[in-house]
């Protein structure tokens, strides 16, 4: 296993701690097997080294690596994720009596349906005008707030706590409540319960929970370090003690789980703020992507104010060969049409649609591709969401416009059951689960007239018949539409009749979510105008669609969000939907700097998931065009923006061209002349140093020499 100069110096760091800023595809993994492997030939004892990941999958790859560099007689190291770490010491904590014992609720069933009994309570309590329609959709809110309320150890009744509706706090004291009671714990409060009590427990059974857990190892080593949260910043903190060395490592480039309590502040300065005088790091050198994506990336990126200073470089002469290519569409064409010829031109060259990945900022994005898939027979798998038109509020505006056009004849017995309980809960009509069944039933039976089937509901429900009365009026003013009415119009007619954006915005917690139902309903009327059919001839083309086939076998290619696809890589990378407003989700010249850096580092992180080909879908813009000719990476000040701002930033065309050139060794000096920015200036002295320069030293906070090795030629340690 060959390792470069850059991460021989960390793997042979001493004194204190450290601090290691790793660029996408830098070989991060490799490097601390490398560095734990050599402390155990140091001859540390492997029952003093802690290392800490933050998944399974993350936590099982690193052990098989470790396993196959040291000899498989030794004593396996403790390589934990942060929950089972938490686990083993709640577990210690229980059986010496400091925390109350409690069941874990290893099955998902059992904390939705906990959530769910939770929102009943709130919900009960709630006027009105407050209460949720308690789906899946809002169960998965709550606990995703109980997530980050945990990962930033705040209780229900914190100041700090950022929640829109009453009834999602109530529901959150609700829970805890009910959990504690029961002697429950989540995997949250894995790590919650035993840091809670670390920092603020009671004086007595705080300092014997101290002397258990702190000063038990003499090196620990984190991964993935950017994606840490207070909760686990404070446990590290305590287990460390006064003992053990913490090395880290991570990108704040690529902090994107704001939701789950990352923040790039813990890369930039907490950790050195909680492990003082630690020794700070750079793994530059990227192996996954060639210098046509790293120009790229480091020129969005510089952008970015909460960032160390480091440029991710594409890793001399094993750089692999990368390109980018930028696909514009006309306003009132599909981004999708773009997509299926990206693909295509892969295929044609005999590549395979499963090294594709098609990346959106937003599921709701995925509809123009998905119906492109869809007509083209293209064989696709959707991870992490339903395909669009199978998603609530889709089928719900589908039946509406059926109520408008040719009726629901067309639909099966099951689809329409399906179709007709959408409606009653888009917007919701508060009945029960049980009662709202078998309405839909009902409806489903006597489809011909469901306006009527509403208002005879309404005799028997008591309290909720207004709402079905309401409901009824309603429905029978999209009837009135009729199938000849243009089928654009009258999705705008029913989105306002039944207030959508105002319903969406009480009954979702999260902006982020409430905003993604908008921009649904946005994207399935922007294909409504592209097609500029009747009712009747948009329900048709509908039906087409969910018709097709729309999943393949092995080789299919991948569509899926960014935030999912973190970790990953692929040969080819697709990015559809790059409009401002879209991609970053806001408009405006001056939105929050900390909101623009985070989807300045989601953007990072997509174009970085690509090896070979980005490929990148956007609408044309006059002034895209303009600064690309300028190659200055500069949006512009006046003009309107039709494209992502981060196009403009990523300086795609002195990137794309600097990056060729070099791939080809061609001298830049002589071929481009000056170079136009400071980015591309200190990329090229960064690679013309690592030819003249050859050997590098790397020091710890004395000042010490560690090593003096070639700053990026492969080096393979004798560990063992």
């Amino acid at each position: 296993m060959a390792i470069t100069g850059e991460q021989m110096r960390v793997v042979l760091h001493t004194g204190g701690h450290a601090v290691v800023g790793a660029v996408p595809g830098s070989g991060k993994s490799t490097t601390l097997v490398h560095r734990i492997a050599h402390l155990v030939k140091q001859g540390v004892a492997v029952e003093n080294i802690l290392a800490l990941m933050f998944n399974k999958s993350a936590q099982e790859d690193f052990k098989r690596r470790l396993f196959r560099l040291i000899k498989s007689g030794a004593t396996p190291i403790k390589v934990k994720t942060f929950h089972a770490f938490g686990r083993e010491l709640q577990e210690r904590f229980v059986e010496a009596g400091l925390l109350p014992p409690a069941r874990l609720l290893a099955h998902e069933w059992e904390v939705t349906n906990l959530a769910r009994e939770a929102l009943a309570y709130a919900n009960a309590r709630a006027p009105d005008g407050e209460r949720l329609e308690i789906d899946n959709e809002v169960v998965a809110e709550l606990l995703s707030l109980l997530d980050l309320a945990k990962a930033n150890l705040y209780e229900p009744e914190d100041v700090r706590l950022e929640v829109r509706s009453t009834v999602y706090r109530d529901a959150f004291r609700a829970f805890e409540h009910l959990r504690k009671e029961r002697g429950l714990r989540t995997f949250a409060d894995l790590i919650f319960d035993p840091t809670k009590l670390l920092i603020s427990g009671a004086h007595e059974a705080r300092q014997r929970a101290l002397q258990m857990a702190t000063n038990c190892y003499q090196y620990i080593i984190l991964d993935e370090y950017q994606d840490i949260n207070e909760a686990q910043q404070a446990l590290v903190k305590v287990v460390a003690g006064d003992t053990a060395q913490v090395m880290a490592v991570g990108d704040e480039d690529q902090c994107i789980y704001a939701f789950r309590g990352a923040n790039p502040q813990y890369m930039t300065e907490r950790f050195e703020e909680d492990f003082p005088s630690a020794v700070r790091y750079k793994l530059s050198r990227t192996f996954r992507f060639g210098h046509c994506i790293s120009l790229a990336a480091d020129h969005l990126i510089a952008n970015n104010v909460e960032r160390t200073d480091k440029l991710c470089v594409t890793g001399g002469r094993y750089a692999p060969w990368s390109s980018i290519w930028l696909r514009t569409h006309l306003s009132r064409e599909s981004s999708g049409v773009q997509v299926m010829d990206a693909v295509n031109e892969w295929m044609t060259r005999g590549r395979k649609a499963s090294e594709i990945a098609i990346l959106v900022r937003e599921y709701s994005h995925s509809l123009p591709v998905e119906v492109s898939l869809l007509t083209t027979g293209t064989p696709y798998k959707l991870e992490g969401a339903d395909p669009a038109l199978d998603r609530r509020e889709l089928k719900a505006m589908r039946g509406y416009l059926l109520l408008a056009g040719q009726g629901f004849g067309v639909l099966q017995d099951a689809e329409r059951r399906q179709v007709f309980e959408a409606m009653l809960v888009t917007p919701t009509l508060y009945l029960k689960v049980e009662a709202r069944e078998a309405l839909a039933a009902a409806l489903a039976a006597d489809a011909g007239n469901p306006a009527q089937v509403l208002i005879r509901a309404a005799e028997t429900v008591g309290r909720g018949g207004q709402n079905l009365r309401d409901a009824a009026h309603r429905w029978m003013t999209i009837a009135q539409f009729g199938p000849d009415a243009k089928a654009a119009h009258v999705l705008e007619e029913i989105r306002a009749l039944l207030d959508l954006d105002a319903y969406f915005e009480k009954q979702h917690a999260h902006p982020d979510t409430q905003r993604e139902k908008k921009l649904m309903l946005d994207e399935y009327h922007r294909f409504s105008q592209q097609l500029d059919l009747t009712v009747a001839g948009f329900c048709d083309r509908i039906h087409q669609l969910m018709q097709s086939v729309r999943h393949g076998g092995e080789d299919s290619l991948l569509l899926t969000s960014v935030h999912r696809a973190k970790g990953l890589e692929w040969p080819h990378v697709i990015l559809p939907e790059l409009a401002d407003g879209k991609f970053p989700s806001f408009s405006g010249k001056n939105p929050a700097p900390e909101l623009i850096e985070e989807e300045r580092r989601l953007f990072f992180v997509a174009m970085t998931r690509a090896q070979e080909k980005l490929t990148l879908v956007a609408p044309w813009d006059r002034s895209l065009t303009i600064s690309m000719k300028q190659k200055t990476g500069s949006t512009p000040q006046s003009a309107q923006m039709y494209a992502s701002r981060f196009l403009y930033e990523a300086n795609l065309s002195l990137s794309r061209e600097m990056g060729m050139a070099l791939h080809r060794k061609e001298s830049l000096r002589t071929g481009i002349g000056a170079l136009p920015t400071r980015i591309a200036e200190r990329y090229l002295e960064d690679l013309e140093a690592e030819k003249s320069t050859p050997q590098a030293s790397a020091v710890d906070g004395s000042g010490r020499a560690l090593a003096q090795i070639p700053a990026d030629t492969p080096f393979t340690p004798s560990l063992f």
